[in-house]
């Protein structure tokens, strides 16, 4: 994911169009429930524009598809792309 992430900023992207969340990291240990993880997003999105969303781990928060079904059914489009190793699942997708 870091690589991706420095992929998008050398490609021009503005840092705050990428929304990077490491659930390993005790800075994000108070999203645990898809809700949470709903509301971050959208407090961070910016409206009209391309962003990235990067979802290291994403195995901890509880239901998680929920809330990217819920950006979905907001019109805000997303791909998804599944990066899955021995140990974890993260994803990244973007939103329109």
């Amino acid at each position: 994911m870091e690589l991706y992430k420095q992929y998008l900023l050398d490609d021009g992207v503005k840092d705050n169009h990428i929304i990077h969340i490491r659930f390993e990291s005790l800075e994000y240990e108070d999203i645990k429930t898809y809700k949470e993880l709903n509301q971050y997003i959208l407090e961070r999105i910016n409206a009209d524009e391309i962003n990235y969303i990067l979802l290291d781990e994403v195995q901890y928060v509880e239901n998680w598809e929920h809330a990217v079904n819920s950006l979905h059914l907001m019109k805000i489009q997303i791909s998804l792309l599944p990066v899955q190793t021995h140990t974890s699942f993260s994803i990244m997708f973007n939103c329109l």
